[in-house]
């Protein structure tokens, strides 16, 4: 069903909705059969999980360019790409197509960051972790979002006291972001070491 999926007024169905739901299902299994849980209703969950997986991929899987969702670039559009990754773990699902594709070009929506295009961001540090979990067996790939993440460090927080907000523009002027609310952002911080951990 449609609902206000990560702050927005509008009710949608897109996949970071989708992939929750499809989180929960997941999570909710296990812990009901621990706990006793009537088999019918297991039977249920199991029934609904993988029918929304497989309403996922073919909503939102592009045969053509292999990504999962509209990897369009800024925020919110790229979380719910970002979350198939992790935590999801998503494209280990049974049948699922291969990661990498859907990978490079998550790893693309980080480019005008890099680049100090002017603009508002925020969790660039969430597409890092994601992708540190996708290639943690490919050294080089693990430098460059190595290199990324400490980019993020330099030029995100605030100068004085080194905190996060939740979102950060650039302007033409200086290499260094403005944090704009927020301030500090604990997810900012925490996806951030999060991130450094993985790679």
């Amino acid at each position: 069903l449609p609902a206000n999926e990560d702050d927005t007024p509008a009710l949608t169905q897109g996949l970071q909705g989708a992939v929750a739901v499809w989180m929960a299902l997941a999570a909710a299994i296990p812990v009901g059969e621990a706990q006793g849980e009537a088999a019918g209703l297991l039977e249920a969950w199991t029934t609904r999980r993988e029918g929304l997986a497989a309403a996922i991929w073919a909503k939102f899987h592009d045969p053509a360019t292999g990504t999962l969702g509209t990897i369009i670039g800024p925020y919110p559009a790229v979380r719910g790409p970002t979350w198939a990754i992790w935590p999801a773990g998503f494209f280990a699902t049974p049948g699922a197509p291969p990661l990498a594709p859907h990978a490079t070009a998550l790893r693309a929506t980080l480019d005008p960051l890099l680049a100090g295009t002017p603009g508002d961001f925020l969790y660039n540090a969430e597409q890092v972790h994601a992708l540190a979990h996708a290639w943690k067996d490919d050294p080089a790939k693990l430098a460059d979002l190595g290199a990324i993440l400490d980019y993020i460090g330099a030029h995100v927080p605030t100068k004085d006291t080194r905190h996060f907000g939740e979102m950060y523009r650039k302007t033409a002027a200086g290499p260094d972001y403005l944090p704009l609310n927020a301030i500090p952002h604990i997810w900012e911080h925490a996806i951030w070491y999060l991130a450094a951990r993985a790679i």
